[in-house]
């Protein structure tokens, strides 16, 4: 009897290690083929990094580095190649500063024009539509048509999060010294304030560089990886990730967490360690004041509408929400950063564009072919954004100092050149 139940114990612990080795095979072949990208999208990664990968999308920039759309800048990780027509889904021009613009700006401003500079990621710069289709543009228009004279300057930049707009107003923005400068808050910039490392957020991406990035030291913003890592040293960087003084501030690294142990050989190993922890996980708010993402982004925007001030400006928020977040709006389903939309409407001038988008806004028509605002959506955020800011010059909020603090010294002095 004894002798049949160990043969018995021992097929089965035999087909059970067969099932494993074959489930170790399979896992290593996807490790290796486009069929990680499915695992990946889902929060599950097979190997801390895929050098592979890594090598070729620089491989690919640093072959087309004269043509690409993009280019590297130590003070904000990347910026729009200068004085050039870029291969986006609309027409989109960048001036000799590198920010889009059919025109060149004087760093001197008009006497009778109020300047306003506008700062944010992709949703901002507006890659699917046309340089006079960008809520920028139909912002400059929609004054115009109110009676007030403006030039409006698009600083945003493809991928960026808010820290990045932060400095690229510090290092470009504030020498044209605009009188209003408008923030616009796309909420997925929550989760790029945390990434030091562009490819390790999106695989794939055609941005294949590091970034400057906050955190808080006592409360206090501390700036890391400034100036950035330079794209001929990141191949270096990845082959010693783990060791990288940079890899501890990568929220969106795993490997510091599944592949420091013998463990890590076995892919089963770390997708069932992986599977553990996003179980135990499940339902936590990662975007709760008390999280790393809500603090960091409270903290940026505070900054960022300080430094404003200091400059003698006044400062707007618009929020700027993707597709799913405006289909969220309408169905009354609050998002997981709410509370800090109220933070800022209680801060500062605040403008939610979802409310003048009604629910048509969510047909795929008004939205490019990158997912991001086509031309009437464009149009509607430029008129809403217009309207803020006439509300806030008639309540004299928004008139710069140079125009004696008044809307009646402002209108005399744009009156005076017509």
């Amino acid at each position: 009897m004894r002798p049949r139940f160990y043969r018995r114990a021992l097929i089965g612990l035999t087909s059970i290690a067969f099932t494993l080795l074959l489930l170790e095979i399979a896992l290593n072949l996807i490790a290796h083929s486009s069929a990680k990208n499915l695992l990946e999208r889902m929060g599950y990664v097979l190997e801390p990094l895929p050098l592979a990968d890594l090598q070729a999308g620089l491989d690919a920039y640093f072959a087309n580095v004269d043509s690409a759309n993009f280019q590297s800048d130590p003070y904000t990780g990347w910026t729009y190649r200068a004085d050039a027509r870029l291969r986006f889904a609309g027409a989109f021009t960048t001036n000799a500063r590198g920010f889009r613009s059919t025109r060149e700006f004087a760093l001197a401003k008009a006497a009778d024009t109020i300047r306003i500079a506008a700062f944010g990621d992709s949703f901002t710069a507006g890659p699917d539509v046309s340089d006079d289709e960008v809520w920028t543009h139909t912002l400059e228009e929609g004054l115009a048509a109110r009676g007030i004279r403006a030039e409006v300057l698009n600083f945003g930049v493809g991928g960026y999060g808010m820290g990045q707009a932060f400095l690229r107003w510090r290092h470009l923005g504030l020498g044209f010294a605009p009188d209003i400068v408008v923030f616009g808050f796309q909420p997925e910039n929550l989760d790029r304030n945390v990434n030091v490392f562009r490819p390790l957020l999106f695989t794939g991406t055609a941005l294949p560089f590091s970034k400057p990035r906050f955190i808080l030291t006592d409360g206090t913003l501390e700036l890391i990886n400034y100036p950035a890592v330079p794209p001929e040293e990141l191949l270096q960087v990845y082959e010693r990730f783990g060791s990288h003084p940079l890899a501890q501030y990568e929220f969106h690294y795993k490997g510091g967490e599944y592949f420091n142990d013998m463990l890590a050989q076995s892919k089963l190993a770390v997708l069932v360690r992986q599977a553990l922890a996003s179980s135990a996980n499940r339902g936590e708010d990662d975007y709760s004041p008390s999280s790393e993402r809500g603090a960091l982004g409270q903290a940026i925007v505070q900054a960022f509408a300080e430094s404003v001030a200091e400059a003698n400006a006044s400062f707007i928020v618009v929020h700027l929400p993707i597709r799913q977040q405006l289909r969220a709006h309408h169905e009354s389903v609050k998002p997981a950063y709410s509370w800090l939309l109220d933070h800022i409407d209680d801060m500062v001038p605040y403008v939610p564009a979802e409310k003048s988008l009604g629910p048509e806004f969510d047909d795929g028509q008004y939205w490019g072919k990158t997912s991001h605002y086509g031309p009437v959506i464009n149009r509607v955020i430029g008129e809403a954004i217009a309207a803020e800011i006439e509300s806030c010059i008639n309540s004299d909020a928004c008139i710069p100092p140079r125009f004696a603090g008044s809307k009646a010294a402002f209108l005399l002095a744009s009156a005076a050149s017509d």
